[in-house]
């Protein structure tokens, strides 16, 4: 079977990673194969199972190196976003501010004012102020978004509790999700799960 039949009918692509360069397909049973780019100039890459190495795999499975090497260029192209001022949003894994500072990098999130803005498990403001630690999160202006279960409004009011939520106002709301902002293209998801997104990609 060539390995664009495979593609075709049997594997998904589901996760691209560039900053490790290990893209990877799960077949119908759920078992994911990985596809090693060792490099950008001598592409080899093919499906790893049971200890035998990418290059041989690709030949045993009359690996398509063209197609790979096309799939790959596109994800590439649509992998980068841009914002309205044409400066970089998301490229390679990276993402940027509109004023060119870096906004995540390597596992660690800025405010476009340089600050970090999630690190090693704890999240911040763009004021400096902590926004997420040891389970318990934080409004930019001091007061408790979420512990213990329940999470709060900036105002103080519960903006969820029991399995329902509230808006600032105190009435019950038809959401199902509850989420606060740490800076420009920085959100922080508290309710149902933390969740930390820069420019609408999941970082943490």
């Amino acid at each position: 079977m060539r390995f664009s039949a495979m593609l075709a009918k049997e594997y998904k692509l589901i996760n691209i990673s560039l900053i490790n360069c290990s893209p990877g397909w799960t077949n119908k049973a759920g078992r994911q194969h990985n596809i090693i780019l060792i490099n950008y100039t001598h592409l080899r890459f093919g499906l790893t199972n049971h200890g035998i190495s990418a290059h041989q795999k690709a030949l045993t499975v009359s690996g398509n190196f063209k197609l790979m090497q096309q799939l790959i260029k596109n994800y590439l192209i649509m992998s980068t976003t841009y914002h309205s001022n044409g400066r970089v949003k998301w490229s390679l894994g990276s993402a940027y501010h509109e004023n060119g500072r870096t906004a995540f990098s390597l596992g660690t999130a800025y405010h476009e004012n340089g600050r970090t803005a999630f690190s090693l498990g704890t999240a911040y403001h763009d004021n400096g102020r902590t926004a997420l630690s040891l389970g318990t999160a934080y409004h930019s202006n001091g007061r408790t978004a979420f512990s213990l279960g329940t999470a709060y409004h900036s105002n103080g009011r519960t903006a969820f509790s029991l399995g329902t939520f509230y808006d600032e106002n105190g009435r019950v709301v038809d959401n199902k999700s509850f989420s606060i902002g740490l800076g420009r293209g920085i959100q922080m998801q508290i309710i149902p799960t933390i969740k930390i997104t820069v420019y609408g990609r999941k970082i943490n």
